[in-house]
């Protein structure tokens, strides 16, 4: 099954979008509704043609089966912004964005409390402080 996403990726990157529209289809089969799949498919739409309302609704009703799977999807929410970005849909992209955030700082809440990773997520909070702290 991963060979067939990572092929799905390989054609999206050559734009070679019928093909990878065909094998993110097969990995939503063959995992029963895979979020990455929902989203990878998506992201080929919205390549293909921005400006092509059918093919945004299209990349929005997988977004919309990603979320139904998985409601706090971090990408999910991000694909979905850029959706109604493309739309001009500011507000909705807005929206889209807080979602994100959202989903972003729940992760984070969850990662922080596993001993495996706390130790990653105070080191990236130490350099980002830094960062920002350099750019005042």
């Amino acid at each position: 099954m991963k060979s067939t996403n990572n092929r799905g990726l390989a054609f999206f990157e050559a734009r070679l979008f019928d093909q990878a529209v065909a094998d993110f289809t097969r990995m939503i089969e063959l995992t029963r509704g895979s979020v990455d799949a929902y989203l990878n498919r998506a992201n080929v739409e919205i390549a293909r043609a921005p400006d092509d309302a059918a093919r945004m609704r299209l990349a929005a009703d997988d977004v919309a089966a990603a979320l139904k799977k998985n409601p706090l999807s971090l990408k999910a929410h991000l694909v979905q912004a850029t959706i109604d970005n493309d739309l001009r849909r500011p507000g909705a992209a807005l929206n889209s964005l807080d979602a994100a955030l959202e989903s972003f700082f729940r992760e984070a809440a969850t990662l922080a409390q596993n001993p495996a990773t706390a130790p990653s997520l105070r080191a990236a909070e130490r350099v980002l402080t830094e960062i920002d702290s350099r750019r005042r």
